[in-house]
């Protein structure tokens, strides 16, 4: 099935990591490599988006963000 046959689905960064997550946890390895290296589960093809959750400009925090650290996660890391 081609990405553009694939309904989107949005999810936070959050989101992301913990399904992501889940899915190492249950061991699917298979899905958890389609998940985090091509945006696919469950007929979605899932697209982080990085405004949900975001840091409003206005509050005094020092931030860094690295979403292409994504791509490479590890159960060992």
């Amino acid at each position: 099935m081609d990405a553009q046959d694939l309904e989107p689905r949005s999810l936070s960064v959050y989101s992301f990591c913990d399904q992501a997550n889940n899915l190492l946890k249950e061991q699917d390895f298979a899905s958890f490599v389609r998940f985090v290296l091509m945006g696919r589960h469950d007929n979605h093809q899932v697209v982080i988006n990085s405004i949900l959750n975001r840091i409003l400009s206005d509050e005094d925090n020092g931030v860094m963000r690295d979403y292409n650290s994504l791509l490479g996660i590890d159960k060992d890391i």
